[in-house]
């Protein structure tokens, strides 16, 4: 049984003294992305893109941080935003940024990359956030739109896809 989950937030704690890529993410807080057992032992892969080592329980500590919610992650952003000045940029290029991590997120399914497609999935919802912002919208107002417009809609699933009534 594994000490450690996928998403748990973890501090590296240890490392062996001869590798020195390894010594340099000691104290370094990370989320762990995977998980793989070798020889029967668990090694985790953390979120840090340069980090490419396997790590043991042994190495890692278990952080106790309250989650953050959806609204404070979307404040944050939009802070960020403001910070850039990406607020007040042209939403057709936040579009093609957008088009462009879809094309990652396609090619991260289509390798089975799990780290490339939550990547891709939370870069989207970054630059859509930030779409909002440009656009004078809220998430809030855009999703109960699509909520409204879905919620009694008919269909049937064709080759894995709904597709609505009037289409079929």
């Amino acid at each position: 049984m594994s000490k450690f989950k996928v998403g748990d937030i973890v501090r590296v704690v240890d490392s062996p003294n001869d590798i020195a890529g390894m010594r340099n993410t000691v104290g370094k807080i990370n989320t762990i992305v995977s998980i793989v057992e070798y020889d029967g032992m668990q090694f985790y892969q953390l979120t840090d893109k340069e980090d490419r080592f396997l790590w043991n329980e042994n190495q890692l500590k278990l952080i106790d941080i309250p989650p953050i919610t959806l609204q404070e992650l979307i404040s944050n952003i939009q802070k960020w935003s403001i910070d850039k000045e990406l607020h007040e940029a042209d939403p057709i290029k936040q579009t093609v940024k957008l088009v462009e991590e879809l094309g990652e997120l396609a090619s991260g399914l289509l390798k089975d990359k799990k780290e490339v497609i939550v990547d891709s999935l939370g870069d989207m919802l970054v630059v859509l956030i930030i779409l909002h912002q440009q656009l004078g919208l809220t998430m809030e107002e855009t999703l109960e739109f699509a909520w409204n417009e879905i919620k009694d809609r008919k269909g049937e699933m064709k080759n894995g896809v709904f597709v609505k009534e009037e289409d079929l």
